[in-house]
């Protein structure tokens, strides 16, 4: 349980840890249970976990001013333009 929230990574996997700790403590719990840790994903007490967070939704490409198919005026210039 402690993978799928933290994703694998060591510092969540800290983060995560030290919480269940504080929770057992405070609960005067003697093991460390998957309950705790449920109650600490279910709290979120302001630690990053990965696995907690909603999917971020992919924001809409930006549409350039005109629209997509906005033609660009090429005046002729320079030594070969008039």
């Amino acid at each position: 349980m402690i993978y799928e929230l933290s994703g694998g990574i060591p510092r969540s996997i800290n983060l995560l840890g030290q919480a269940a700790l504080v929770y057992g403590f405070a609960q005067d719990a003697p093991v460390i249970s998957q309950d705790l840790i449920r109650a600490i994903r279910e709290d979120n007490v302001g630690i990053y976990l990965p696995a907690a967070l909603p999917a971020p939704v992919p924001a809409a490409p930006a549409e350039p001013p005109g629209g997509r198919w906005q033609r660009c005026p090429i005046r002729p210039s320079g030594a070969f333009g008039g």
